[in-house]
């Protein structure tokens, strides 16, 4: 008997990437796309808008207002990039990067609750700390999904 007709095929024991993590690589990776475009757009129109009014208090003081804001958007590309590129590349540390973005979400919320006491920021945060929480439950408690991060953290120690 050849040796061609002994040789059993390789079967593949890798656990699949979970439909929701794909999702969630493709939203981020749009997010942060949109995130970036945002940012240079307005840090443009607001560059623009001081030169061609000049640096009068007033026109300085919207391009400060302006970029204060954007730089919210700066943050949240600053993170969404880096973590749909982990999620690609099936690295580890994503479900701790996912965590700590609802976990940050939460606690910028709570920081505008204590900033500004009289605005109605009650539902955000209810929104924010069930969506903290479905995301501790499907990283750390779903089974495929736990199955799928233990194998990235098994791989990447190289064993």
């Amino acid at each position: 008997m050849s040796e061609s007709a002994v040789r059993t095929p390789r079967v593949s024991t890798r656990v699949p990437i979970p439909l929701l993590i794909k999702c969630g690589w493709a939203f981020m990776a749009i997010w942060a796309g949109t995130m970036y475009v945002t940012t240079v757009v307005v840090l443009l129109g607001a560059t623009i808008g001081a030169i061609v009014n000049g640096l009068e208090s007033g026109s300085f003081r919207g391009t400060r207002d302006d970029i204060l804001l954007t730089s919210w958007f700066i943050l949240f590309a600053a993170v969404s990039g880096p973590f749909a590129w982990g999620v690609w590349k099936e690295r580890a540390w994503t479900r701790e990067a996912a965590m700590a973005f609802w976990i940050g979400l939460v606690l910028i919320v709570v920081a505008g609750m204590i900033l500004e006491p009289h605005s109605d920021d009650a539902r955000m945060l209810l929104y924010g700390l069930i969506g903290a929480g479905t995301a501790g439950w499907y990283f750390y408690r779903k089974r495929n999904v736990v199955l799928y991060y233990d194998e990235l953290t098994v791989r990447g120690r190289g064993a």
